[in-house]
């Protein structure tokens, strides 16, 4: 491993002896490896006494000359995109506006039990949470269906605010 000179400035020593003691969880480990390595001991003393390798530390030196203390923060840990939910995500945006009875299915309104069913036809196969963080990765919200009930008499809504009206009561419930 390539011997990097390390020589920081007073400034940069007691900002880094602070930040060892004061600073984030992340920081504070960072700065302390520095600091020691700083004050004379040897990449392996510093590795072995903090359980890290001599590459990370010299990883460390790096982002400390790149930015300061602020090069010490954690980084950004994403992990592997997940290629599942996008493919799950792209499957139910082509089904979801779409009427469940257009796949066979006897509803009126789609539920994540339907959907998953219907995308595991084309060969997609997903837990329902996958498919409800789909639902709402599409920008969808997720909402109980509203259960109203309608008829094919023309008279139906005069009937239906009438029967309404006359059992109302006057006065509120009160508990």
């Amino acid at each position: 491993m390539p011997k990097r000179s390390f020589c920081p400035t007073p400034e940069e020593m007691a900002a880094l002896e602070r930040a060892s003691r004061v600073g984030g969880p992340d920081v504070r480990w960072r700065a302390r490896g520095l600091w020691l390595h700083a004050t004379g001991r040897s990449y392996r003393q510093v590795a072995q006494e903090l359980g890290i390798s001599k590459t990370t530390l010299a990883r460390w030196i790096d982002w400390f000359r790149d930015g300061g203390l602020g090069g010490l923060k954690g980084r950004s840990r994403r992990g592997r995109t997940p290629v599942l939910r996008q493919r799950v995500q792209e499957a139910v945006e082509r089904v979801v506006h779409r009427r469940p009875k257009g796949f066979g299915i006897e509803r009126s309104h789609w539920t994540i039990g339907a959907l998953r069913e219907v995308i595991a036809r084309d060969g997609v196969e997903a837990s329902e949470e996958t498919v409800r963080l789909a639902v709402h990765g599409i920008g969808l919200n997720w909402k109980r269906a509203k259960k109203t009930i309608t008829s094919p008499d023309p008279e139906y809504e005069k009937k239906r605010g009438s029967s309404r009206a006359s059992s109302r009561s006057p006065h509120p419930p009160t508990r």
